[in-house]
């Protein structure tokens, strides 16, 4: 536009100076005179028309960008009109999940009231029949199917009545760390956070935010749509779904196998208003039975100034909610660079005592890893997190074959428990543990 505008300009001299030679020539008495200013006419005539030429170039060139500027605004609206669509239709399937939870637990709710046999699909997901871990016995189990991304209040009240783990929100930061000001928000584009070109700039954006220690690598962790399933059997639920992003150790993304080295789950929110912590806390229980011995911590964000942090500490998952982007990325550098990993990636590495929060014991440098009880009693251990680290505890075949034993067992009580009701239930209790101690089965997960 300014090119044309000194065009008009430099035409506009150019047209003053020939109607001052013109005049010139009219008024010179001298022959020789009157042919010099009519040459110098000629000239600049030849000049206006060829300013005047590319005036019109500038502007045919100016109509083609206005014209395709035009085109990117249409394209641009189309994209916003699918963008409502879809969301209106994400909307509508969350309205008829809503009703249909509902449903669901009326549903249940009637059974009970009829004394009818229930089952944990009252967490008001989709239901899946199947064998338990009581198909041994002949009893059939039903668990239903939550993705991460859906869990809700509902659903993690579900969780935390079976497991005893609850989320405690920490006004004191985790970790003793300088602010890092010298960062820049990331830029979001147009599609959501889920889409592939928003992941992979973030991928980028946190490995250099936060860059990872060697043998560590961010990883896009919705391209692992299964990462974090995991069956949560007490609860009657089975989640299932990932994250967005992921820290990882080398050798389990080598390995194809991300899951089994994960250090940090990052979940990803455009705004901050979305944000949901009973999202984060599933997605943390899921990511510390995948890797317990990494313990890894959980990150939601805008990556811009909202920024939350858990982890999990026994029976309790711990939420700070971070002052700024300088103070998240200042604990999350501060995090790598303290909690090392044993040479093979398997472990974490023994710390050295310090002072500060890091310190204390559920602090982030001294978490303790996630302990699920079983709702039915507190003291009662998670068998099937027992029988699936075993092997590596150094138990004989008849030690697993009796464990197991146990669990079927202990799976056959708490479907059983809802129609027997609490003096059936001692009852039921003594009579298998006298059964266990008859055919030489320790009953140890039964006690008073």
């Amino acid at each position: 536009m300014e090119k044309i505008e000194k065009l008009e300009r430099q035409i506009s001299d150019l047209e003053a100076e020939i109607r001052l030679l013109s005049a010139k020539a009219e008024s010179a008495e001298d022959t020789e005179d009157k042919k010099y200013y009519r040459a110098l006419v000629l000239s600049s005539k030849e000049r206006l028309v060829k300013m005047e030429e590319n005036l019109v170039k500038e502007k045919d060139l100016l109509v083609k960008k206005e014209e395709n500027l035009g085109k990117e605004k249409d394209l641009l609206i189309k994209e916003k009109d699918l963008l409502v669509k879809k969301e209106e239709k994400e909307i509508l399937l969350l309205e008829k999940d809503k009703d249909l939870r509902k449903e669901n637990l009326l549903r249940l709710q009637r059974q009970g009231a009829r004394g009818e046999f229930g089952s944990a699909a009252g967490l008001g997901v989709e239901s899946t029949a199947g064998s338990g871990s009581a198909a041994g016995l002949g009893v059939e189990s039903t668990a239903g199917s939550v993705p991460i991304s859906g869990v809700n209040s509902t659903t993690w009240e579900g969780i935390s009545g079976s497991y005893h783990v609850h989320i405690q929100m920490v006004s004191t930061a985790p970790l003793t760390a300088a602010e890092v000001h010298e960062t820049e928000p990331f830029s979001w584009q147009l599609q959501g956070e889920a889409n592939p070109i928003n992941r992979k700039a973030a991928v980028q954006y946190l490995s250099h935010m936060v860059p990872p220690p060697a043998g560590q690598e961010w990883y896009d962790g919705a391209a692992r749509r299964n990462m974090l399933d995991c069956t949560l059997p007490m609860a009657g639920i089975k989640l299932r779904g990932s994250c967005d992003i992921a820290l990882c150790t080398s050798v389990a993304v080598r390995g194809n196998q991300p899951e089994y080295g994960l250090r940090i789950v990052v979940e990803l929110k455009k705004a901050e208003v979305n944000f949901n912590s009973h999202q984060l806390g599933a997605e943390l229980l899921a990511a510390n039975r995948r890797s317990p011995f990494l313990k890894p911590i959980g990150v939601m964000t805008d990556l811009m100034d909202a920024w939350y942090l858990m982890w999990a500490a026994e029976h309790s998952m711990k939420l700070y909610i971070c002052r700024g982007r300088a103070e998240a990325i200042g604990i999350l550098r501060a995090f790598l660079e303290q909690e090392l990993l044993t040479p093979d990636s398997g472990s974490i590495m023994h710390q050295q005592d310090k002072g500060g929060p890091e310190a204390e014991v559920g602090g982030l440098l001294k978490r303790r890893g996630l302990l699920l009880a079983s709702g039915a009693r507190e003291d009662v251990a998670n068998l099937d997190d027992l029988l699936d680290f075993g092997g590596g505890l150094g138990l004989s075949d008849t030690d697993l074959h009796q464990l197991r034993c146990a669990s079927q067992l202990v799976s056959l009580w708490q479907l059983a428990s809802p129609r027997l009701g609490a003096a059936a239930q001692n009852s039921w209790n003594t009579g298998a543990a006298a059964e266990a101690e008859v055919v030489g089965v320790p009953f140890p997960m039964m006690y008073s």
